[in-house]
Order: C-alpha cells, then structure tokens, then sequence
C-alpha cells in the first residue's frame, strides 16, 4: 500500500508547504492559516511512493538522475510527472515512459532537484 502525501509549492514566495491539509473545497490549511488552492500560486505535487538510493521521497516535479538502467533505456535526467492517472518520466528529449518501481529500485536513482528550485535542471 502506497503512502499518500503531498507537498506545495509557493510561487508568490518561492517556498515550500510541507505539513499542511487539503480541504475538499480545494482549500489548503497550512500554519492555521487557510490558502486558497490557485494553481497559477500554489503548486501541489504528490508523493510517488517511490524513494531514491539515498532513501528521499520523489515527487511529481522532482528532477531524477538515473545512473544505470537495463540496456541504457532509462539513463540520464527524467522529470517526475502525474498524467493519466499514473506517475510518468520525461526526458529533455521528450520521450515518456510510466513510472514504475523496477525503473528506482533496479536502478542508481538520486534526486538531483525539482523544477521550481532548480530551473536550470530543464
């Protein structure tokens, strides 16, 4: 059973909410205060359920490098994304492949960033 979590990111103030609550009225509580959810201001990505080899939770927006892969299918830097119902990878070359637990676990995967910190990894 996967853990479901989530974190936000802060456009406005470029920082991260991490223990916060969602509201199904698409509100979030965070520090008592109650954040409208405005995704063009408040990002929220969830947990993959998936960790890297140093044990870090990857989550959608994170940037991961994979050092080793069967084949070299996998190898290089991958954006962690939720489309269609289900976790996917994308390379700077545009390829797509659904994330799945062999790609991390049978792998050298490391969190190397997330697009809103280090824009530089795109």
């Amino acid at each position: 059973m996967r853990t479901i979590k989530f974190r936000a990111w802060d456009n406005k103030h470029n920082e991260w909410f991490l223990d916060f609550s969602v509201w199904l009225s698409g509100d979030i509580v965070y520090n008592g205060l109650n954040l409208v959810l405005n995704p063009e201001i408040i990002i929220l990505e969830q947990f993959t359920g998936l960790t890297d080899k140093n044990g870090k939770e990857i989550y959608e927006g994170d940037v991961v490098k994979i050092e080793a892969s069967y084949k070299g299918t996998y190898k290089g830097d991958w954006i962690v994304s939720f489309s269609e119902c289900s976790f996917k990878i994308t390379s700077y070359k545009g390829f797509q492949y659904n994330l799945k637990p062999h790609m991390i676990n049978g792998t050298l995967c490391k969190v190397i960033g997330n697009i809103h910190e280090n824009p530089e990894l795109l």
